[in-house]
């Protein structure tokens, strides 16, 4: 039997990262980031995102943040499953230097160039090794809205 299932990738990435991976006669949906609102909570950004999903009781597939989202969409609708790759279903999941970073807000000071930039951080933040792996993360990178 067929499924439908949904994609949140994770910010600064697009879904080029799915590219090798098969997923036989499966329907495959990405969804895409929405600019978020100013102050708006996550559970409010999921429940935007979640508009974009059609079926029932679908499958949802998250990468790093994508995971998180998709988390709070399960709350919101019924889903089959909900796959994560990369990512943390809860707060206390979270790496300690994230919830580091997120407390000292240093994601709010590092200059977004950097961030946008192929460097030794963003490859490792992305834990990417291979030159094939660095040259897509590159392209992403270029193409990803400097917002996200």
């Amino acid at each position: 039997m067929k499924n439908t299932i949904y994609i949140l990738s994770g910010l600064g990435v697009d879904k080029r990262v799915f590219n090798l991976i098969d997923f036989g006669e499966n329907r495959i949906e990405y969804i895409d980031w929405l600019m978020p609102v100013f102050n708006e909570s996550i559970e409010n950004y999921a429940k935007r995102i979640s508009s974009a999903v059609k079926d029932k009781e679908p499958i949802l597939i998250g990468l790093s943040f994508g995971g998180i989202i998709a988390t709070e969409i399960a709350k919101i609708i019924r889903t089959k499953h909900v796959i994560y790759v990369s990512s943390a279903k809860s707060y206390d999941e979270l790496p300690f230097y994230y919830r580091l970073i997120g407390k000292l807000k240093l994601h709010q000071i590092i200059p977004t160039s950097f961030l946008k930039s192929s460097n030794l951080l963003t490859y490792w933040f992305f834990g990417v090794s291979s030159d094939r792996e660095k040259r897509l993360l590159k392209r992403i990178l270029n193409d990803t809205d400097s917002l996200f």
